[in-house]
C-alpha cells in the first residue's frame, strides 16, 4: 500500500527502486519494485499548521474558513509534489512546494543527508540523464534551480523561464 495522496514518482535506471511523494502525508518513500515493499520512508518539512496536520486539505480549508480563520495555504503539510531517485537508487530526493526546500536522503543508510532552501514553489524534480544534476522548476519564481548531485548543493538558479513553470 502506498501512502495517501501518492503523487509524482521516479524510477532508478534499472527499475528496481521507485521514489514516491505523498501529498497527503507530506512524505517520501522508496519502494523495492521486485518485492513491492517500502524500504525507506520519511516525512519532509514541518506540518505548517500542526493541529490540522491529519486533516485532508479540503476539510482543513472548510473548517478554517467556517471559524473565520485566514487560510494562508490550502494544504497543512509541506507538500512534496514529486520524488526522484538517482540512477543507482542510492539517493532519493524531493522538494516541498509550500516551504521551497529540497531534501536528499541516503536510502541505504535510511537517513536525511541534506535539506536547503531552493526558491518559491518547487514542483517537479528531474535528474539529468548523466545523473550529475537535478533540475527543479520554481513555479513561484518563474525560475529553474539546478542542483549538483556530487555534493548535493544548489549550483545555480536560472531566472526568467516563465511564470508557473513545471
Amino acid at each position: 500500500r502506498t501512502s495517501d495522496g501518492p503523487h509524482g514518482h521516479w524510477f532508478s535506471a534499472d527499475g528496481t527502486r521507485m521514489a514516491l511523494a505523498s501529498t497527503e502525508e507530506g512524505s517520501i518513500s522508496v519502494w523495492d519494485t521486485g518485492t513491492n515493499t517500502v524500504i525507506f520512508e520519511e516525512t519532509v518539512g514541518e506540518d505548517l499548521v500542526e493541529h490540522h496536520a491529519m486533516e485532508s486539505p479540503m476539510n482543513f480549508v472548510s473548517r478554517a474558513r467556517a471559524h473565520g480563520e485566514e487560510v494562508v495555504d490550502s494544504h497543512p503539510h509541506s507538500l512534496p509534489l514529486m520524488a526522484g531517485i538517482t540512477q543507482s537508487g542510492r539517493y532519493a530526493f524531493t522538494a516541498t512546494s509550500n516551504e521551497g526546500k529540497f531534501y536528499v536522503f541516503d536510502v541505504a543508510a535510511k537517513k536525511r543527508i541534506k535539506e536547503f532552501l531552493i526558491g518559491s514553489g518547487p514542483i517537479q524534480t528531474v535528474i539529468s540523464p548523466d545523473g550529475k544534476r537535478v533540475f527543479v522548476p520554481l513555479s513561484g519564481d518563474g525560475a529553474l534551480a539546478v542542483i549538483r548531485t556530487s555534493d548535493w548543493t544548489l549550483e545555480k538558479t536560472i531566472p526568467n523561464i516563465g511564470a508557473g513553470a513545471h
